[in-house]
């Protein structure tokens, strides 16, 4: 059967049910298929504009599949999708090239950044408008007319690519994050009471909505007060609500 859409979406291992589940719910008629590595396959011919997955990571749309290629090859096949879709007048452009285990320093993380430099000495010699648009500042916010690359390696010599345009961007929505694979790295830091502070410092730098000096900030259920922790360093104003004690120094903080 065809379908309209074929969308590949990561997912971290505990919400694979999850995820099942809300795309059974939103597109009853479609095919979806998870596969070992946090991949789930999806086609469906619903709309997609807009629609946030919530259990998804990452999200993959209409990918093409390369297979067979050397790193050189497969960065000539990179450039030749994004000069068959992207045009001259074309804004920032944000490339990312990930391996399903990005988190764990994975062998597909090494070759990935082969590619990258592959893909980035290709484009000095063909096309340096690309090299010039190319964004590599994972913390920066979306531009209005930014455009996405993505590369997804799978087996040696296989991967998945995918080029959307600013507006393709803007319509798929907030499910498509601007951190490689949808992972957001996170300093470690043993100055907060427990290591819930990397749950709070993830949520901002995904939203792109981070709390500024001079807010007031309501942290309800605190103890131990990792997030009130967080807040404080942020220059906030905190209201730590819980039947337990805060740490003796937050405790302290008048």
């Amino acid at each position: 059967m065809n379908f309209l859409h074929h969308l590949l979406f990561m997912f971290e291992s505990e919400y694979e049910a999850a995820l099942l589940d809300e795309l059974t719910r939103l597109y009853p008629d479609g095919q979806h298929i998870a596969h070992f590595g946090g991949w789930l396959d999806s086609r469906f011919n619903g709309e997609i504009s807009g629609l946030p997955w919530a259990f998804a990571r990452q999200v993959l749309v209409d990918p093409i599949d390369i297979k067979g290629l050397s790193i050189s090859q497969t960065a000539q096949a990179i450039h030749e999708a994004a000069m068959a879709k992207l045009p001259d007048s074309a804004g920032p452009l944000r490339v990312h090239i990930f391996g399903p285990e990005q988190e764990s320093g994975s062998v597909a993380s090494a070759r990935g950044r082969i590619l990258a430099g592959e893909l980035e000495k290709f484009w000095a010699k063909k096309q340096r408008r690309l090299l010039r648009a190319w964004q590599k500042d994972e913390e920066a916010p979306w531009a209005e007319d930014e455009s996405l690359i993505q590369v997804a390696l799978l087996a040696p010599e296989n991967c998945w690519l995918t080029v959307n345009t600013a507006a393709e961007r803007q319509q798929i929505g907030p499910t498509l994050s601007r951190y490689p694979a949808g992972l957001v790295q996170v300093p470690i830091d043993h100055k907060p009471p427990a290591r819930a502070y990397q749950k709070l410092l993830e949520a901002q730098r995904h939203l792109g909505r981070y709390i500024t000096k001079g807010e007031t900030c309501v942290d309800l259920g605190a103890a131990p007060g990792s997030w009130s922790y967080v807040a404080l360093a942020q220059g906030a104003r905190v209201i730590a609500l819980d039947r337990a004690r805060l740490r003796d120094d937050l405790m302290d903080n008048k």
